[in-house]
């Protein structure tokens, strides 16, 4: 039985320059980070800040949403590069 290639640097960085073009995604940044874990207090303008935590919490939450689409869209594409290249991805 045929071992599997290893697959170089040159190769992957070539693969993944490639695919941030496609994807769009850069794998090197980082996720977004939740902000605002407290709720704010309660009375008159409670009401106003809980209304702007609750619409940042969703903010946050499709960012987290979209970098994991991203993520996982980058994976597939590199996935389906290397293994045209050749090389066994798991």
């Amino acid at each position: 039985m045929a071992r599997p290639r290893q697959c170089s640097s040159r190769t992957r960085s070539s693969a993944a320059s490639g695919r941030r073009s496609k994807t769009g995604f850069n794998p090197s940044t980082l996720p977004p980070v939740a902000q605002n874990s407290v709720p704010p207090p309660v009375g008159l303008f409670g009401v106003f800040r809980r209304h702007r935590y609750e619409e940042e919490q969703q903010q946050n939450a499709e960012q987290q949403q979209a970098y994991a689409n991203g993520r996982a869209s980058y994976s597939r594409a590199m996935n389906v590069c290397l293994t045209g290249r050749g090389y066994t991805v798991d």
